[in-house]
């Protein structure tokens, strides 16, 4: 066997070689092994790491996924009670929506129902006007009157308040007289200040507009309204309506009052509604506490303003400020009185107001507060004429004007007594004391003109009878009530139409089948067959007959709403009045009527 020889030298050199390779390849291997153990090792914890984010994300979102579940059930829970909350409320505001139809209705027919007597009053008052000769009965039968129409303005202001709180009351602007405007508030208030001893003075600037564009109805409730308040918490003094023309032509109208006043820290809720300062006083002055707040949104939809000031101890005044666009200026008379005219009269108030009213009727004013002052100037001068406040006279006797004529030498002054207008029928009595005439108080521009101008003489023109009945022209009157039948036909008469009635609709029936009209006055609402009924039964009748044209028919309604409007067209009729009937509105639309229906025949017969 052969012995294997050992390599020659070089050869060893290269394994020793080779192998220092191997070792340092197999170390690198190693390194390289270790390191990749160590990243494994590494990423195998990243990944745990993650794994248990993961499952840990995975039991939040359970949790959340139980969450949203419960959340999802409340949310059917509520989903279903508001539906249940929104069935609620649908049925509450048809509820209300039915209410509120059943209380328009309700109004409506108040309305009506109110108006019914109030018809009477003011047209029997109206009448009555137009027969009285005597000047003293024709002031007490104006005060019905104006009293008649304040009540008729509230029962108008019956639906307005839910129209204030809305937004939708309408404001009118019409031309009108703004003094007797003005008069008609004081009327009103005469008898409920006499009886609480108060003094109440209109102060109208002699500057004011005779006719400016408004709304007369609205700015007389607010006055109206301030009146009262003011009477209601004044125990003595007096009250002052003053009406001036400010810098740039507006109007302020104020409301003065000597009563208890209003605490400073209360002036933030005197305007709003159904709010009384202190319960006693409701108790103590009675109303409801909503004057105030409807004059206030009144005031503010006429485009004015309204404030207070109330001095602390010195009562209250109100202002309402308010640009009416002028259509006549003041009034200039004519030919000025010329007078001398001696004032005795003790508040100092009223004599202010009462000179100046003299002098812008063009007289001298000489003013007097007592029996003693008057005297003495009544021997210094010679004067025209002398009015004498009826308390002066309660404090001197019945001998007072005789003293004052004694005193004024050879040529004694007319004299006359200022009395409260609910006692001016004592004229007569009055006249044996001296006394040439009486002047109403509240005092008013007119009644003291007519007093200086004529003295104890009538020299209002006698009112001229009533035209002559036309038998060419037959109007029926359908009216169930009995009051309203006779007003209407006093009415007509006057007017000059012979007239027919009729107090339900198969009586007006029976009526317009055996007689030709030329005019249909119809009340719309009447018990059984209402005027709408009546009114198609007429054109029935027409039809069937076969008129040529058919008779107008002019509705007679306590309110003329555009829906009762288009219900009266559609009925038949063709002009609209409304309750209470004024003889001037009445004939001229009877008058008007007749003439369209005249021409439009004289048209159709060419």
């Amino acid at each position: 066997m052969k012995q294997p020889q050992p390599p020659d030298e070089p050869q060893a050199e290269d394994l020793v070689r080779a192998n220092r390779i191997l070792s340092r390849r197999a170390e690198r291997y190693r390194v390289d092994l270790e390191r990749l153990e160590d990243m494994k090792e590494r990423q195998n914890a990243i990944l745990r790491s993650v794994i248990n984010e993961m499952r840990a994300t995975q039991l939040r979102l359970e949790a959340k996924n139980h969450e949203l579940e419960e959340l999802t059930q409340e949310l059917r829970g509520t989903n279903a009670q508001l539906r249940m909350t929104q069935s609620r409320l649908l049925a509450s505001e048809q509820a209300a929506q039915e209410a509120s139809t059943a209380k328009s209705r309700f109004l409506a027919h108040m309305s009506h129902e109110l108006r019914t007597p109030l018809n009477g009053i003011i047209g029997m008052t109206e009448l009555l006007l137009r027969t009285l000769e005597q000047e003293a009965d024709r002031e007490l039968a104006q005060i019905v009157g104006a009293s008649g129409q304040a009540l008729l303005a509230i029962i108008n202001d019956i639906p307005d308040f839910s129209k204030l709180e809305a937004g939708k009351l309408e404001i009118d602007a019409v031309e009108f007289e703004l003094l007797p405007c003005l008069e008609s508030v004081i009327d009103l208030h005469v008898t409920r200040a006499e009886q609480r001893g108060l003094d109440l003075i209109l102060d109208a600037d002699p500057r004011l507009p005779t006719r400016v564009r408004g709304d007369p109805a609205r700015l007389r409730q607010v006055l109206i309204n301030l009146t009262s308040n003011a009477i209601k918490f004044t125990p003595q003094g007096e009250i002052v309506l003053r009406a001036r023309v400010l810098p740039g032509e507006s109007l302020e109208f104020s409301v003065r009052d000597t009563g208890i006043g209003i605490p400073h820290d209360k002036l933030s809720q005197l305007f709003l509604p159904f709010t009384q300062l202190d319960a006693s006083h409701a108790r103590t002055h009675g109303g409801t506490g909503l004057g105030l707040a409807i004059s206030l949104q009144l005031a503010e939809a006429m485009g004015g303003e309204l404030s207070v000031n109330s001095p602390s101890g010195e009562g209250a005044t109100f202002r309402f400020t308010v640009d009416f666009p002028v259509i006549v200026g003041p009034k200039v008379r004519a030919s000025p009185l010329e007078l001398k005219v001696l004032v005795l009269e003790q508040a100092a108030t009223s004599r202010g107001v009462l000179c100046d009213l003299l002098v812008d009727l063009g007289c001298r004013a000489i003013p007097a507060a007592t029996l003693a002052d008057a005297l003495r100037l009544l021997g210094e001068e010679r004067v025209d004429a002398a009015i004498v406040d009826h308390r002066i006279r309660s404090q001197e006797g019945a001998g007072l004007a005789g003293e004052l004529i004694a005193a004024a030498g050879p040529v004694a002054p007319r004299t006359f007594l200022l009395v409260p207008t609910v006692h001016l029928n004592r004229v007569h009595s009055l006249r044996e004391e001296g006394y040439s005439s009486v002047i109403g108080r509240p005092f008013k521009r007119s009644s003291l003109e007519r007093a200086l101008s004529w003295s104890t003489r009538s020299q209002r023109p006698a009112l001229p009878d009533p035209p002559p009945l036309d038998p060419q022209v037959q109007i029926l009157v359908v009216e169930d009530n009995p009051i309203n039948r006779k007003v209407t036909r006093h009415l007509l008469e006057r007017a000059g139409y012979a007239c027919h009635v009729a107090e339900d609709g198969p009586e007006a029936l029976t009526a317009f089948r055996d007689t030709r009209f030329d005019l249909v006055l119809m009340d719309v609402q009447m018990p059984g067959m209402d005027g709408y009924q009546v009114t198609r039964g007429l054109r029935e009748v027409e039809r069937a007959r076969g008129d040529a044209r058919p008779v107008p028919v002019v509705a007679v309604t306590a309110g003329v709403s555009e829906d009762e409007r288009a219900r009266c067209r559609e009925a038949g009729m063709v002009e609209f009045l409304e309750k209470p009937l004024r003889w001037q509105v009445l004939s001229d639309a009877v008058a008007r009527v007749l003439d369209l229906n005249r021409a439009s025949s004289q048209a159709g017969g060419r």
